[in-house]
């Protein structure tokens, strides 16, 4: 029975100074070159129709199954610890349910009201998962230490027999994903905006990262409040655990950096491409910038959003930094985004359509308006024309005549006050003249045929190259970034080849087989990035140093190769066969 009291355990409150490490120690299997999300059952490139639920970035292997006794089932009507009772389910993602329950204690203690909170669950099938526990956990901690209006509230992490939960703030309402379905103002685009940016500049000052930042982890209250949840899918900068980025990290795909994709350790610059990702769609409407796909796709990572007429250009080219796919284009803090986008008129949009708005309102109204007393107007003239007065002709007939004498005596007073020399048709002929369009004139023989002719403006889109002719990669890296740079020139857009040519690497072995493929600028582009993934093995790391090259190839009515067209990437092994775990391990972290 649900109600019946189990076993329990309590974890204490106190978490902020990390006094629970999270150390949890997996098996060091080889992993594969692309993050599980990916390469199992699923087509690389494939579209993501949603953005639940978050998904496991297994970088290792994952954890062999382990035997356990049938899962409690847990549903409404159900007691935790003899104190919560769980009421409905308000929300489930990949890992866990939420339920509004009541706390029994508090109720009887102090207004029923009150006593009304949200509880996260571990689904059955994620209660031996020791990834799923340690990012509930995790979460816990994380928000436990923070204090701001715009992040939900965390009060207890328990057990009761093998159900872990949470106790947490209840906020009634509903998630970004959903108040973007339904039209809605832009004031309060602009707030949901804003508040975000609040929250996780207060989070990373306190070095935490929320590492999942996407629509349906942003509350929106029924008073307008905005509230942030779910900050347990990134461990934070100095968080002591076995494994780098590891199996205990977990992100949504479409909303995710290409560096959290490729395997890197979450940074709070991968927090601002996920809040960038978030207010493009925040102010376009629901849409996503790359489309509803990951930013990185077969070792490529996408850079060039969707343009949108909703957002305004300034505001987009903000937005479009946040997305960058090099970390350092991106902005440092939240703040620093904020700020961006306040400077690029994001505060003065929602002003502009509200006063948009109410300008089409008065127009409607001033339009019915004009139609009530058009009609009016027309009523008498109707009641004129059925019953003419013979007075009111007589006045109209003696009105018309007084106006023609006076438009008389002017006629001759102007021709007498003429010069001599411009006859009185002149005079008329310019006032008719005054009031016609002007005409251009049609040119001259040697105005059509100028001496000097003028070249026509070339945009050039300057030269490509890379930085460096070779590029060394550390055993157990997983990826490789190789910068590509436009000289002389960022005007207009540029575009150029690219291949991979074996060395004593070979593809399938140390590196994806990758097809050739276009690198393109936009205007004021002047550096992009090669991801290729990295395979790496026990082999590899074991082995002597393997090379590959990487060529640029110019393409018709691309841009001109620069200086350096060819880089050699060399992978370096590990010191010793003996310490090539250890240096795996150090690799990731």
């Amino acid at each position: 029975m649900c109600d019946k009291p189990q076993p329990t355990k309590t974890v204490k409150p106190d978490l902020c100074a990390e006094n629970v490490p999270i150390d949890i120690r997996v098996s060091e299997a080889a992993p594969s070159s692309l993050p599980a999300y990916l390469a199992r059952g699923r087509t690389v490139g494939a579209e993501f129709v949603d953005d639940n639920p978050t998904a496991e970035l297994l970088f290792e292997e994952p954890l062999p199954e382990v035997a356990a006794p049938l899962a409690r089932e847990i549903s409404a009507g159900c007691i935790l610890r003899s104190r919560y009772q769980l009421q409905q389910s308000i929300g489930q993602g990949g890992d866990s349910i939420v339920f509004r329950a009541q706390d029994l204690q508090l109720a009887a203690t102090a207004d029923s009201a009150d006593s009304f909170v949200a509880i996260k669950i571990l689904l059955p099938r994620q209660r031996t998962n020791v990834h799923a526990l340690t990012r509930l956990r995790r979460e816990f901690q994380q928000m436990q230490c923070l204090a701001h209006p715009g992040i939900v509230r965390v009060f207890n992490f328990e057990c009761d027999g093998d159900v872990w939960f949470m106790t947490m703030e209840l906020v009634a309402g509903q998630s970004v994903n959903s108040w973007m379905q339904a039209p809605s103002s832009p004031a309060q685009a602009v707030k949901i905006i804003t508040v975000c940016c609040e929250a996780l500049e207060h989070a990373h000052s306190a070095g935490i990262l929320h590492g999942d930042l996407k629509p349906s982890n942003v509350l929106v209250a029924d008073d307008g409040t905005v509230k942030l949840i779910d900050f347990g899918s990134a461990p934070s900068p100095g968080t002591r655990h076995t494994l780098g980025p590891g199996p205990s990290v977990a992100a949504t795909p479409i909303y995710a950096s290409p560096q959290v994709l490729a395997g890197s350790r979450a940074e709070p610059r991968d927090d601002i491409f996920s809040l960038a990702c978030l207010s493009y769609s925040i102010l376009s409407g629901g849409k996503h910038p790359f489309g509803r796909r990951p930013s990185l796709e077969a070792g490529r990572a996408k850079s060039a959003p969707t343009y949108v007429p909703a957002i305004p250009a300034k505001v987009f080219a903000v937005i479009e930094r946040g997305l960058s796919a090099e970390r350092q284009r991106r902005p440092a803090s939240a703040a620093e985004f904020l700020r961006d986008l306040m400077d690029a008129g994001l505060g003065r949009l929602a002003v502009q359509r509200t006063s948009q708005r109410a300008v089409q309102n008065e127009k409607s109204v001033a339009t019915a308006g004009r139609s009530g007393i058009e009609n009016r107007v027309r009523q008498a003239c109707g009641s004129f024309r059925r019953a003419p007065n013979r007075a009111t002709l007589i006045g109209l007939a003696v009105v018309i005549l007084a106006a023609a004498v006076v438009f008389r005596q002017l006629i001759d007073q102007n021709l007498s006050n003429a010069p001599a020399s411009r006859p009185a048709g002149e005079n008329i002929a310019l006032l008719a003249a005054a009031s016609m369009p002007v005409q251009p004139s049609p040119p001259t023989a040697a105005e059509s045929e100028p001496d000097v002719q003028t070249p026509p403006i070339t945009r050039d889109p300057g030269l490509i190259s890379f930085e460096q002719a070779t590029l060394q990669a550390s055993p157990g890296q997983s990826l490789v970034a190789i910068p590509v740079k436009r000289l002389q020139s960022t005007r207009g857009s540029a575009r150029v080849a690219w291949r991979v040519e074996h060395g004593s690497a070979q593809p399938g072995v140390d590196y994806p087989r990758l097809e050739p493929q276009i690198v393109r600028f936009i205007e004021g582009q002047a550096v992009r990035s090669l991801f290729i993934p990295l395979i790496r093995t026990h082999a590899s790391l074991t082995s002597g140093p393997r090379s590959f090259t990487v060529a640029l190839q110019r393409v018709a009515g691309g841009a001109a190769l620069g200086p350096i067209a060819r880089v050699t990437v060399i992978i370096e092994p590990a010191p010793s066969a003996a310490h090539a775990e250890p240096f795996q391990a150090r690799a990731d972290q």
